[in-house]
């Protein structure tokens, strides 16, 4: 096999292996919104849960809003 192929061969295994690692992060983070969420309606949440909540659904959206300009993109 030559270095190119080799080389080649590398990318697409660190590259399967992050996508793998951002779906581990994603599932995560959706796992620990729903936490903070199910906690925060049986009581007050602390005002950096509140700023962590607001950061953390607007990353998503941002992400979300990406994703569906890609494929919108990918689509014309």
């Amino acid at each position: 096999m030559s270095k190119m192929q080799d080389d080649l061969d590398t990318l697409v295994t660190r590259a399967r292996r992050a996508r793998a690692l951002q779906d581990t992060l994603a599932s995560t983070l959706a796992g620990m919104l729903i936490e903070l969420e199910l906690l925060r309606l049986r009581e007050p949440a602390p005002p950096a849960v509140e700023r962590f909540l607001d950061t953390a659904y607007g990353a998503l959206a941002e992400r979300e809003r990406h994703a569906h300009g890609n494929l919108d993109a990918e689509a014309s």
